[in-house]
């Protein structure tokens, strides 16, 4: 079935969903807080416009859209409660039969060794984040409406951390692992989670293989024939995020590597 998408934050994630999207045959509106960004985006077939905090979503785009996914970064993290609270102010722009999907952070958990799942139960002073004021103001708002994903970190053909790690000393946490998800993947999971209507839930969403970053970045830096960096090997915290829920609930299938 053709739906009428919009993507607030038509950025490095934002553009390439939209695109498999038309690709499918749906309507895709997307929002840019640039001017000048609009016609690059028209020119992928997305019904571009403007949102930023002094804007609002056109009432033509608002009053006819099916899903919402929230793909724009944290704001003002002076403030703990600013962003969850833009991100509620774009929510009510939209239907009440709108359904949203949130593209949330794995850097919402501690920074502590541990495993953590979706049913981690945050400590108060855990609570007291941007990324878990914005979760929560979100799902008090939406509730059934909503779902979330806690994303790992994201990475792509032309994005790879190791690039700016290469030749560096005292690399830190080198026995720590990796919580990395390719954007492919994200992108696929989106789609699913709309087609199998999987609305009311939270997901982390990480590719399930967990090298140490020692391992991992000594490897690629070989593949890429560029200087391996150097660990500091004093301490490290080994955080890994699963993504058992997602694999199991959805039957999700991780098809794209973090190699």
């Amino acid at each position: 079935m053709q739906l009428n998408w919009t993507i607030i934050g038509c950025g490095w994630l934002g553009v390439p969903l939209a695109e498999k999207l038309i690709e499918q045959g749906h309507t895709v509106f997307g929002s840019t807080t640039r001017e000048a960004k609009l016609s690059e985006l028209t020119e992928k077939g997305i019904a571009a416009f403007v949102l930023n905090e002094h804007s609002k979503t056109p009432a033509e785009i608002s009053n006819v859209t099916d899903i919402v996914v929230l793909s724009i970064p944290p704001i003002k993290r002076e403030n703990i409660h600013a962003y969850g609270s833009y991100l509620c102010s774009i929510t009510d722009q939209f239907r009440q039969e709108t359904r949203f999907i949130f593209l949330g952070s794995t850097g919402i958990y501690p920074q502590k060794s541990g495993v953590y799942s979706e049913n981690y139960t945050f400590k108060t002073d855990e609570q007291e984040t941007v990324l878990f004021k914005a979760e929560e103001q979100l799902n008090a708002l939406l509730g059934a409406r909503l779902t979330r994903l806690r994303l790992g970190g994201l990475i792509g053909e032309e994005r790879h951390p190791i690039r700016s790690l290469s030749g560096k000393v005292d690399v830190k946490n080198p026995e720590g692992v990796i919580n990395f998800v390719n954007k492919k993947d994200v992108v696929e999971l989106i789609i699913s989670i709309v087609e199998k209507e999987v609305f009311g839930d939270v997901f982390n969403v990480v590719y399930p293989l967990h090298p140490t970053r020692e391992k991992y970045y000594t490897e690629l830096a070989q593949n890429f024939n560029i200087p391996v960096p150097k660990f500091d090997h004093s301490s490290s915290i080994i955080r890994k995020i699963s993504s058992e829920k997602v694999i199991a609930n959805l039957g999700f299938i991780f098809e794209h590597s973090i190699y």
